[in-house]
């Protein structure tokens, strides 16, 4: 079987239109022309500044945002294994909303896709403050670095 196929079978995936954040409300995301979804972000001063000069347009509109600790609530969602952040700069913000889900699953690992230095310096501050060991590795030759993160 085919992955797509397996996927379209998944009993145990629900889709959530929202952007992940510390709390909830509505924010501007700003879409590039192009198909480089990693130059797609959410605009709000707490990230770091990005120069769109690497596209040809760009194209806002409002979206609705929520901590994960909500999102997974009104889902009812309890038990959750891995959490994977690839949220383009938000993850620093999104780490701010995850206090029921460490609560409720202290054993919960965390793999965060994040810039260097800024914010993949204090993405992974955050996750040792949060009593996490962290492992982490470069993305290719680009600036970026994947984060792994357990408790031990």
């Amino acid at each position: 079987m085919a992955a797509d196929e397996k996927l379209r079978r998944a009993t145990n995936i629900t889709l959530v239109a929202k952007g992940i954040w510390d709390k909830p409300g509505r924010m501007t995301f700003v879409a590039n022309a192009g198909d480089d979804a990693g130059l797609d972000k959410i605009a709000d001063a707490r990230l770091r500044k990005f120069s769109y000069a690497k596209v040809s347009s760009t194209r806002s509109f409002d979206i609705e945002v929520d901590s994960l600790d909500n999102i997974l609530r009104d889902i009812g969602v309890t038990h959750v294994d891995v959490v994977v952040l690839t949220i383009n700069d938000a993850e620093l913000v999104a780490l701010d909303g995850v206090e029921q889900l460490l609560r409720d699953n202290p054993d919960v690992r965390f793999v965060v896709n994040s810039e260097l230095p800024y914010p993949g310096r204090e993405v992974k501050q955050k996750l040792i403050d949060k009593g996490y060991s962290v492992f982490a590795r470069p993305i290719g030759r680009s600036t970026l670095e994947q984060i792994y993160a357990f408790r031990s």
